[in-house]
């Protein structure tokens, strides 16, 4: 069960908040909170960049996975 929610924001969405999404999962984990990222500008649709990837990859053990979503109101 999920005791609250976190959002991280950048503005493509394709680098730093997923990137930070992931390694906050990893960390906090998600039965404590639901963890997802958005952009202000989001290329939406798209996979992160190589390098968010493979950081997540090399820190977590984990594979990043993420297609770019807007961030909206809701």
């Amino acid at each position: 069960m999920t005791t609250g929610s976190i959002l991280v924001v950048c503005t493509g969405n394709t680098c730093r908040s997923p990137a930070a999404a992931g390694l906050l999962r990893h960390h906090a984990g998600t039965q404590r909170f639901a963890i997802t990222s958005a952009g202000t500008h989001a290329a939406v649709g798209k996979r992160p960049v190589p390098e968010a990837i493979n950081t997540v990859l090399e820190l977590t053990g984990e594979e990043l996975q993420h297609t770019a979503v807007q961030i909206t109101a809701a």
